[in-house]
């Protein structure tokens, strides 16, 4: 499996590293490779994530911050496709339709 990530989800994650930066550019360091760690672990255990209300899409919570990524198993490219980003309970973004 592979990750494919979204325009979406890579403008997500660059905001969330700016947020931080802005008072933290240290922290912002941390917190990007947690997620992308996390990220990477789906290409060996895509299913890990738990399982949410939307059809195919699952959410994996990002250890040591409070941050959750939402995404598709897409077996017909074979690839992990990250749709979003949260933090907290709340969106930085709307889900997508797509």
């Amino acid at each position: 499996m592979s990750i494919r990530y979204t325009e979406r989800a890579l403008a997500q994650l660059a905001e969330i590293f700016e947020y931080v930066a802005n008072s933290n550019p240290d922290g912002a360091y941390k917190i990007h490779s947690e997620i992308k760690t996390a990220i990477s672990r789906l290409e060996a255990f895509p299913f890990i994530g738990r399982v949410t209300d939307r059809p195919g899409v699952r959410v994996l919570a990002v250890v040591r911050y409070p941050y959750k990524v939402f995404y598709r198993v897409l077996r017909r490219w074979r690839c992990i496709d990250p749709t979003r980003h949260a933090y907290g309970s709340g969106l930085l973004n709307h889900f997508s339709s797509n």
